[in-house]
């Protein structure tokens, strides 16, 4: 009896934590994979390649990018390409023009993977974001700080900007190394993630800001990787790789470098069946 009572329980559980995955809200997935389609929308938030050099190119077997993680933990998807050309000089990157609202939900999530040639380059380094230095369209930017410090930007009204920037040793990132980073923005607060996957024992480190800002500015300026605003100020220096963007905060189980729940729940209809069969051998022997 305590069979037929525990394990509905745990399959029900294991469902729920695999539908919290698929409901999430994903506008913007760039993968790389020999191109810089949304794959999340296809046909819309495409992304152009800007500057000599900017394209996709197959990891490395060694060194910068040769850990970037394949597959892709929370989906399985084979991750094969990046895309490269950033050599910290402006007009080099990738851009769409405007086609994301994050003041719906006035949340969102942006990770991606980078490995950067030289973090303390003398300037902030721009992984993505929707920002240009005018009033009115600033809206949020994701970079590696001159040092290695992760930093998100924020504006509620396009003009002003709240800075939150990782103060801790494990959200530091160092020269010829492979990331994962992540950054989560509701009123709730902010929480930056950093994770080294150069290091086999590496693990998802955070740091959490509270936030004055109740919302998110709906900028009209383009979206970009590499830099910001369309000569790509900041401009970043090394790879960047698997760029999603959510207009929701992800739990932390949602995150690219999560594996997947639904390996639960496989491994827990294997662990079912078994003992389904097993009470039926022993009805029949009994």
């Amino acid at each position: 009896m305590k069979i037929q009572v525990l394990i509905p329980s745990a399959f029900v559980a294991l469902v729920f934590l695999l539908s919290s995955v698929s409901h999430a809200a994903t506008i913007g997935y760039w993968r790389f994979e020999g191109d810089s389609i949304n794959t999340a929308n296809p046909g819309t938030g495409n992304l152009t390649a800007t500057g000599t050099g900017v394209t996709t190119t197959a990891l490395a077997g060694s060194g910068a990018t040769s850990d970037f993680f394949n597959p892709v933990p929370l989906t399985s998807a084979a991750n094969t390409q990046t895309a490269t050309g950033f050599t910290g000089n402006v007009n080099k990157g990738f851009s769409s023009d405007d086609f994301l609202d994050l003041s719906g939900n006035n949340a969102f999530t942006i990770e991606a993977l980078f490995s950067s040639s030289n973090v303390s380059s003398g300037s902030n380094q721009t992984l993505a974001g929707q920002w240009k230095a005018s009033n009115g369209y600033r809206s949020f930017l994701f970079q590696v700080q001159n040092g290695g410090q992760m930093g998100l930007y924020v504006s509620g009204n396009g003009i002003a900007a709240e800075t939150y920037i990782t103060t801790t040793a494990d959200l530091k990132a160092a020269n010829n190394r492979d990331y994962y980073a992540a950054a989560t923005f509701s009123a709730s607060g902010v929480t930056l993630f950093l994770q080294d996957l150069t290091d086999p024992e590496g693990s998802l480190a955070t740091e959490t800001f509270s936030t004055p800002l109740m919302n998110v500015q709906n900028s009209n300026a383009k979206f970009t990787i590499g830099g910001y605003d369309s000569s790509f100020q900041n401009p970043f220096r090394g790879d960047i790789d698997e760029v999603r963007l959510s207009d929701v905060v992800l739990s932390q189980s949602e995150l690219l470098v999560i594996p997947e729940p639904s390996s639960l729940v496989l491994l827990g209809m294997g662990v079912l069946a078994g003992m389904a069969f097993t009470r039926k051998s022993r009805r029949r022997r009994g």
